[in-house]
């Protein structure tokens, strides 16, 4: 287990802020169900995290535990089932599934979360999603008891799952695929990748798609007839080139990122009337 106190948050999350917090990051599987079961039994407050691609931390820091899973990545390929750690890259996901010849996971390629985030949140691109190929998982109650899941069990929806609400923590992730041409997997992916470089401001630091896809309607296309593309709060800005995308344009503050979403939301629902709701997760002072 690795302990580190006072570090600050920017560190580790794809927007780069946040103030500072004790992070742990568990080794093992087992090392990772322990510790919850240690929080569980001193009422210490803790969140679970991935590679924090689609969290907003707060500027003053938090006042729980953060554990960061990130040291829990291996990737096992068995015929056409891929097991993965909680911590594994949907990205090492996908070159494993394609080094194997299997097809399914195309989509995840560039997606900068974790298995485990990514199960969090029904992750997907591109038409896919992990509700797709999922066939089921491990997972942690929060008194530490691990227990079995599966793809039913997960209530997978667009960007939700049981995890959101019932409080069980992913450690291990099962995936059935099929057997696909290795060149042309590869090619599909170096096709998303390319779509996703020129479609997205991936030169800097944001939490990908600030916002859900509202039924009928695609987000992004709603800001930019909303003519909000390039506004500013501070140091954040909805992106020129992707309008579902809030950027920090150097030393963005939570509160900057806050402030300019209740903004779009507003603007979008006096344009269109069609009321955005937050897909990244927001961590409040408060917690």
């Amino acid at each position: 287990m690795i302990e580190l106190k006072n570090e600050p948050l920017a560190k580790y999350c794809t927007f780069k802020i946040g103030g500072e917090a004790t992070i742990l990051f568990p080794e093992t599987l087992s090392e990772l169900a322990l510790l919850i079961a240690d929080f569980a039994a001193s009422k210490k407050p803790y969140h679970i995290f991935g590679n924090c691609s689609n969290v907003l931390f707060p500027d003053s820091g938090v006042g729980f535990t953060a554990v960061i899973t990130t040291k829990l990545k291996t990737v096992l390929v068995h015929e056409r089932k891929i097991t993965a750690e909680c911590g594994a890259s949907l990205n090492s996901l996908a070159i494993a599934a394609r080094d194997a010849g299997l097809t399914g996971l195309e989509f995840a390629y560039g997606i900068p979360g974790t298995v485990g985030g990514g199960l969090f949140m029904n992750a997907g691109a591109y038409g896919g999603q992990l509700s797709d190929v999922v066939c089921g998982c491990t997972a942690v109650t929060k008194d530490g008891l691990v227990q079995m899941l599966t793809a039913d069990e997960m209530e997978l929806g667009y960007r939700e799952s049981v995890f959101q609400k019932s409080g069980l923590i992913v450690l291990e992730v099962y995936f059935t695929l099929r057997e696909g041409d290795k060149e042309q997997i590869g090619a599909l992916m170096s096709s998303y990748m390319d779509r996703r470089k020129k479609s997205q401001p991936l030169e800097y630091p944001s939490a990908g798609s600030v916002f859900k896809r509202p039924v009928g309607h695609f987000a992004g296309a709603l800001i930019e007839c909303a003519n909000l593309k390039g506004l500013n709060v501070g140091g954040a800005q909805v992106s020129q080139k992707h309008a579902g995308f809030i950027v920090n344009k150097g030393n963005a503050t939570a509160r900057d990122v806050r402030e300019l979403i209740n903004l779009v939301k507003e603007h979008v629902k006096e344009n269109s009337g069609v009321v955005l709701e937050s897909e990244i997760r927001i961590i409040e002072e408060t917690e």
